[in-house]
């Protein structure tokens, strides 16, 4: 049995839980952990006495520092997981049940086995978490291993929206295999919490616009809609016709995977408050945008792909643009500057990702980007396809929620080999360049 499917052997203990769960018996991903919790068990009565003697506030504190930092979302099991606790002894377990800010934030599905036993988890710690804010990250679930009548990630997308008055941070990787199965199931009413909303979907199904038919969310400030392998024209006129209900007027960070580009230009008009932006274009644009977009407080632009940047920039007026990085940079570079003056911007930060470059020529073209954005303090030539989305940089915490759980590390520059950092510019740096 691998360790994926030990963790989930106990289904009879969830069954009979309710919303105080019981799992002293279930099994431990990690061994290390395994091996401490063993020798817990058998610590003798001193020990125990020792920990029962601990204050129930100094126990929330120890727990606190023991799990993610909200709103990032832990494991159902294993380690960083408020489970694993309630697994040490009886007095753990006690204090864990009755600490909601454990069980607020959950990630469901990462894991593909049982997947009726995580909903039935999740449940549990949903009750468990009292009236705290929630934080819910659910990725896509193509299969339904139990063949129940209703799909399992329907059943979670059930219980998230039953607590959507608690909802603060959104992040639903929802599958098409369900396509035509979404429908009831959608915010709805007053969301009066929710500030982070990232919906995702495989490809031209239709949850996203049904989820977002009808809901007002106050406080909602960042979005994600991803319309992962989204072919132009399929799904045009449902997002014309929904995705303008979202509050685009407060929203101050946006990030538009395959969109076609008449949707980016409409949704753009709207988005005023707008100081992050994160664009992937599908489409080329059939004809010049009837006018320009005014975004006055837009601070950092990432565009990972558009078939005309140039078009894209020229109905730009963001006079605040400090930084701007584009992920498929061709031959053209002086197209593309006199597109970005046209924006009305002084740039701190420059960073291009060559696409198909000749790499015996890269180091010429570097060179001569570096003239041609003399009045840039910050260049940066990425060969490698890295990006730095650092917050201290672009103004953005995670510019892919759904993969913020996941180990990875912080894109750096200056020891990697394939990214260039150009110096502030010097007219005289033809002999240092030979």
């Amino acid at each position: 049995m691998d360790n994926e499917a030990r963790i989930f052997a106990s289904e009879s203990l969830i069954q009979h839980s309710g919303p105080s769960l019981d799992t002293s018996e279930l099994d431990i991903r990690d061994t290390d952990a395994n091996d401490a919790l063993h020798e817990t068990q058998v610590a003798p009565p001193a020990a125990q006495r020792t920990i029962d003697s601990v204050p129930t506030e100094l126990w929330a504190e120890i727990f606190a520092h023991y799990m993610p930092p909200y709103p990032q979302c832990p494991p159902l099991f294993g380690p960083s997981s408020p489970t694993i606790l309630a697994q040490v002894c009886r007095r753990w377990r006690a204090v864990a049940h009755s600490l909601p800010m454990l069980w607020q934030a959950m990630e469901l599905f990462r894991s593909k086995h049982h997947p009726k036993l995580q909903l039935k988890m999740a449940r549990a710690w949903l009750a468990m978490s009292g009236t705290r804010p929630l934080s819910v990250l659910m990725h896509a679930l193509a299969e339904d291993d139990d063949g129940g009548a209703i799909p399992t990630p329907f059943l979670a997308l059930d219980a998230i929206l039953r607590h959507r008055t608690r909802l603060e941070y959104a992040m639903l990787h929802l599958a098409d295999e369900y396509e035509g199965k979404y429908r009831g199931r959608r915010f709805k009413d007053l969301m009066p919490v929710l500030r982070q909303l990232d919906l995702r979907c495989a490809s031209n199904s239709d949850p996203l616009h049904t989820i977002l038919a009808q809901y007002t969310a106050p406080k909602l400030q960042t979005a994600f809609l991803r319309l992962d392998h989204l072919h132009s024209g399929n799904f045009a006129a449902p997002i014309l016709t929904h995705c303008p209900r979202l509050p685009w007027a407060q929203l101050t960070t946006l990030f538009l995977a395959s969109f076609p580009f008449k949707l980016v230009f409409r949704i753009l008009d709207q988005t005023t408050a707008l100081e992050h932006c994160r664009l992937r274009v599908t489409e080329d644009p059939r004809s010049p945008p009837p006018h320009t977009i005014s975004l006055p407080r837009l601070k950092s632009l990432i565009v990972d792909d558009c078939p005309r940047i140039e078009t894209l920039l020229d109905m730009l007026r963001a006079p605040v643009l400090k930084r701007f990085c584009y992920r498929r940079y061709c031959a053209g570079r002086e197209r593309l500057v006199a597109a970005l003056r046209e924006v009305g911007c002084t740039l701190e930060w420059v960073h291009l990702r060559p696409a198909q470059y000749p790499r015996d020529e890269m180091t010429e073209e570097m060179w001569a980007l570096r003239g041609a954005f003399s009045d840039v303090p910050n260049i940066v030539f990425a060969r490698d396809g890295k990006a730095p989305l650092g917050k201290e940089v672009w103004g953005s915490d995670d510019w892919d929620l759904l993969e913020a759980n996941r180990s990875r590390t912080t894109d750096t520059f200056a020891d990697d080999e394939e990214t260039v950092v150009f110096p502030a510019y010097d007219s005289d740096s033809d002999s240092a360049r030979e």
